[in-house]
Order: C-alpha cells, then structure tokens, then sequence
C-alpha cells in the first residue's frame, strides 16, 4: 500500500517532468539567457539546457499549479502572477 504522502510527492515529481518536457518543445528566445540558435526539439535537443533560465519559471509553477489542484497547498496563489514574480527575479 503506498501512502497518501508518497502519492502526492510522485504528482509533484511528474508536474516537474511535465513542465520540463513543455519547456523543450518550446523555442529558444532570449529570455533563455543563453544564445540556442540552431537547437530545436528533436533528436539532439530532448531536454532544456541545465543554464536555461526558463526552467525556474516552467517547474516552479508547474510544481505550485499540482499543489494547489491536489489541495496540498496551504493558501491559494494567483499561478500568472506567479510567473511573472519568478520571471522578473
């Protein structure tokens, strides 16, 4: 029997892995914060670059959005402010 603590903490790890592959699909802008040009998702760019700024702001809130749809956490955040907030620090 898995516990109700350890199912919640593999929707966490899954809502990361999701945000991560969306991430990838998506295409390399500046706000990266690296020069991508040339890498595109495909066979030689399946997951985002470790120095990709994005990835605070993709798993972050992926990570809070399960949290709040789980009812795990503690108050309600508005999720688009959210990233702004992380985006802009």
């Amino acid at each position: 029997r898995v516990s109700a603590a350890r199912r919640q903490r593999e929707k966490m790890k899954m809502a990361a892995a999701r945000a991560i592959a969306k991430l990838a699909r998506e295409p390399i802008t500046e706000a990266a914060g690296f020069d991508g040009s040339g890498l595109t998702f495909g066979r030689t760019y399946l997951i985002p670059k470790p120095f990709d700024r994005r990835l605070l702001v993709y798993v972050a809130s992926g990570v809070a959005e399960c949290a709040i749809q789980s009812g795990l956490a503690r108050k309600p955040i508005d999720i688009e402010e959210y990233r702004q907030r992380l985006a802009s620090s």
